[in-house]
């Protein structure tokens, strides 16, 4: 009997220690973007469709990259002007919130490079330091992007 508990305390530390998750969806790491003093994290997010990539808070609140490309490559890309056409490495970034109207689009004057990693299956991590972007003329805020696993 005394032989029998070490080996049951063995097995039930095994069994327990080895689970198998089911979920498929990516990893999300630090998915956070700050538009003016509010910081949003990414809850979901959307493989690229056409030329473009976006994350969504659970809020209505979010983000949409839009590359010269379907598929990006890893690099640096710098942000342009929302009416700009794309060159290679070069990108445009739209921050919206849930209401109606409420979208910043980047104004590249400020020359703000973003550092793109490509993770494949239509996945990308994205580092934005701060850029301008704007609303209309006059209402302007800074953006800045951390987004793992995109």
């Amino acid at each position: 009997m005394k032989q029998l508990l070490p080996a049951l305390s063995l097995i039930c530390l095994l069994a327990t220690s080895c689970s198998k998750s089911d979920d498929s969806t990516p990893a999300v790491k630090n998915n956070t973007w700050k538009l003016g003093t509010v910081t949003y994290t990414a809850k979901s997010y959307a493989t690229n469709t056409f030329d473009d990539y976006q994350v969504h808070d659970t809020l209505g609140n979010g983000l949409i990259f839009t590359f010269a490309s379907y598929t990006p490559a890893d690099g640096n890309y710098r942000i342009v002007d929302r009416t700009a056409s794309l060159g290679a490495n070069e990108m445009k970034v739209l921050a919206f919130g849930s209401v109606p109207g409420n979208s910043y689009f980047t104004s590249g004057y400020d020359n703000t490079v973003a550092t793109v990693k490509v993770l494949g299956s239509a996945r990308i991590n994205i580092s934005l330091p701060d850029t301008w972007v704007a609303k209309g003329g006059t209402d302007s805020l800074k953006l800045s992007v951390d987004i793992q696993s995109l």
